[in-house]
């Protein structure tokens, strides 16, 4: 599983969630890249009043608040 984690520095909600991907991602393997919003004028419009967001695979976006049920039921829809 491949997951992007979109934030902007400064965030607390932001630098919570690459917690729980850090933790999550030893147990089950997946790859997390974080990508700051504000470094692309596309992401920062798309994603201003939503950070943190998470898309998994490209497929599945998960919005605050993120937490490992969260991601898990995202993973699963992902695989059907």
């Amino acid at each position: 599983m491949r997951l992007t984690l979109y934030g902007k520095p400064g965030c607390h909600l932001c630098e919570e969630a690459a917690r729980l991907l850090a933790e999550l991602a030893a147990e089950f393997d997946w790859d997390v890249t974080e990508r700051d919003i504000t470094a692309d004028p596309a992401l920062e419009e798309r994603f201003r009043y939503l950070i943190p967001v998470v898309e998994v695979d490209n497929a599945v976006l998960v919005y605050p608040p993120i937490t490992a049920e969260r991601l898990l039921e995202s993973m699963a829809e992902v695989r059907r």
